[in-house]
């Protein structure tokens, strides 16, 4: 006897499509917006280079941030997703919207799938945590080393 099917909600499967295309959207906007910052600060550069290396540094943390933030919401969807599969032993967990049809699966190899999905939300939200602040701290002591 096969498991039983977990089936798709096809609302849900346009939003994701759409919010996928307006994320798309506003990264290519962002990328183009980027290019024109960093020509201006290249500009800059040749008059002041403090004031230039200030800015770039103010640059980089707005350009870490966002996927700083958006790794987050990651982190926290994942660990959500967790704790649900947890505690209904049911994975998806009964109400979970889904994107495609999935077999359900129960017992002990949904707590399985529960711990795989908590160890991944909890190294999501460590990279969150770490990885902006990481990158930037290199990218201030680039800048002071070289200037």
């Amino acid at each position: 006897m096969s498991p039983p099917i977990a089936r798709a909600d096809a609302a849900y499967r346009r939003l994701a499509m759409l919010a996928t295309l307006a994320t798309l959207l506003l990264g290519a906007l962002a990328v183009h917006r980027l290019a024109a910052a960093v020509r201006a600060l290249g500009m800059l550069a040749e008059s002041d280079p403090a004031l230039a290396a200030q800015r770039f540094l103010t640059l980089a943390r707005w350009v870490l941030a966002v996927p700083g933030v958006a790794l987050g919401l990651c982190a926290l969807l994942l660990l959500r997703l967790a704790a649900q599969t947890w505690r209904s032993r049911c994975f998806p967990p009964p109400g979970a919207r889904l994107l495609a049809d999935q077999p359900q699966v129960t017992g002990q190899a949904a707590r399985q799938r529960a711990r795989l999905v908590l160890v991944l939300g909890l190294l999501a939200l460590l990279g969150a945590a770490l990885l902006p602040a990481l990158l930037y701290g290199r990218l201030s002591a680039v800048l002071t080393a070289t200037g």
